[in-house]
């Protein structure tokens, strides 16, 4: 914005400046060569100046218009400037607000992660505890049976009667057997479905991860192409910049040369209209402060005094105006005068 501000200022200034050099005797030139958008213009070509007389309330419209043209485009560039930020503020908030449900339901997927680990332990232990019961009871009831055997072969002859009562002791004792193998199965089961579980919760975990890495490429990627779009954007903001700083160097030239040659006409004293001459092409080399160093008529009609009259003119407006921008300043100039009758 402040570039734009200076750069309104000072064509403001320049202008109010050449209308006061010019008050009386502003004189317009060729016609501006046509530069077609997004092209360099040819380099400044020396060039015939022509005179003619304009009113000042026809500069100042023409310096009003060109402030408001000028204010117009600053408020069409910040107004899209405005927009393309707010753009961005939004597409940023929706992208921050999908990474933060990504980074809840990888929370819900560790919850539940562990959760099953949590319950795997307990069935291990479990599975110990009854392990551990079973191997006592199957000790417990070892230690009776051979203490029964004892028994029951000591008092063989007097405790026949309680034979049956042995039996059914064994037949207790196979029962017990059974159920311990019973629960070594099912121990043996738990394991089987503990380290399926182990397996699959394993298998989500790495495809969690694996949606966790194609998560980040893709937000990656997604922020490569804003760079890439941030880029191009100013890109173009800098071309349509140089665009505008030629046109600026074309109208600054025009104008120079037009300050040039009105420098020059002040300071030209014409013969009288006995000597008659025509017009005369003049060739002027400067320095970089105006100073004039050579003078040489390329094509004069006129005689001898005439032609003088047009030489001296030219060193007495030594030094000549300087540009408005050091770039435009020519080391060799050509205007043309005539004598109007």
């Amino acid at each position: 914005m402040s570039w734009y501000r200076a750069k309104g200022l000072y064509s403001f200034l320049a202008s109010l400046l050449l209308h006061a050099l010019l008050l009386g005797m502003i004189t317009l030139g060729s016609r501006l060569p046509s530069c077609a958008m997004g092209q360099l213009p040819m380099p400044p070509q020396p060039e015939i100046i022509q005179a003619r007389a304009v009113s000042a309330e026809a500069v100042d419209r023409a310096i009003e218009k060109k402030r408001l043209e000028e204010e117009a485009q600053r408020r069409r560039e910040e107004e899209r400037r405005e927009a393309e930020r707010k753009a961005a503020e939004l597409k940023a908030k929706a992208e921050a607000e999908r990474l933060e449900a990504e980074r809840e339901k990888a929370k819900r997927l560790k919850a539940e992660t562990e959760k099953a680990k949590a319950e795997a332990e307990r069935l291990e232990a479990e599975r110990k505890a009854l392990e551990l019961k079973a191997k006592t009871e199957a000790e417990q009831l070892e230690a009776e049976r051979k203490a029964l055997e004892l028994k029951a072969k000591a008092e063989a002859e007097q405790l026949e009667a309680e034979r049956e009562k042995a039996k059914q002791l064994k037949a207790e004792i196979e029962k017990a057997k059974a159920e311990a193998e019973r629960l070594e199965a099912e121990r043996k089961e738990a394991e089987l479905k503990a380290k399926a579980e182990a397996e699959r919760l394993k298998a989500e975990r790495a495809k969690a991860e694996k949606r966790a890495q194609e998560q980040e490429r893709i937000a990656e990627e997604r922020e490569r192409l804003r760079e890439a779009e941030r880029q191009r954007l100013q890109k173009i903001i800098q071309q349509k910049r140089e665009e505008q700083r030629r046109q600026q160097l074309l109208t600054w030239s025009q104008q120079y040369r037009r300050m040039v040659k009105d420098s020059i006409e002040s300071q030209w004293k014409r013969p009288p209209e006995s000597v008659r001459g025509g017009p005369c092409i003049v060739r002027i080399q400067q320095d970089r402060y105006g100073k004039i160093l050579v003078v040489r008529l390329v094509e004069c009609q006129g005689d001898l005094l005439y032609q003088r009259s047009v030489e001296d003119a030219v060193w007495k407006a030594s030094p000549l105006p300087l540009p408005p921008d050091p770039e435009l300043l020519d080391t060799e100039i050509e205007a043309e005068f005539k004598w109007e009758y």
